[in-house]
């Protein structure tokens, strides 16, 4: 054996056995002082976090603007929602709402369900307006 080897291993025996916590973690030292990063954290700053799923963003947006959680968007929160972030944005009528919600087999005002429909070909559309909606309010927390 090569010189130091076997003191070496000697000194391996002796160390406890890591906790689980410590055995699929690496140490990091943070402004807080050292903590610990997962296991999967491999420090890569080029792999996003997976989007999330439409109804999950919309659970979101909804929360924020159906202000009495009826689960269906009138006319002030549908407007509320649209308008987030966008000086430009004119809401509808209440004619033009109503043909929209009609449109769309909603009659009584757009559901969770019928936004679903409606972004489920527009994901990036509907990821955007999460932004708009969500994150302002986030910020402020």
């Amino acid at each position: 054996p090569p010189q130091g080897a076997a003191p070496r291993a000697a000194q391996a025996a002796a160390r406890p056995a890591p906790t689980q916590r410590q055995a699929g973690a690496r140490s990091w030292s943070g402004p807080g002082g050292r903590g610990y990063a997962p296991a999967n954290d491999r420090g890569s700053a080029t792999t996003p976090a997976p989007p999330l799923p439409p109804g999950v963003i919309l659970n979101d947006i909804f929360r924020q603007v159906d202000a009495n959680q009826d689960g269906i968007l009138s006319l002030p929160e549908f407007s509320v929602m649209m308008g987030a972030g966008d000086q430009h944005w004119t809401p509808p009528t209440p004619t033009q709402y109503a043909r929209m919600c009609e449109m769309y087999g909603a009659p009584g005002g757009l559901t969770r369900e019928t936004m679903l429909a409606v972004y489920g070909t527009r994901p990036e559309e509907l990821r955007n307006l999460h932004k708009r909606v969500v994150a302002p309010q986030r910020a402020e927390l």
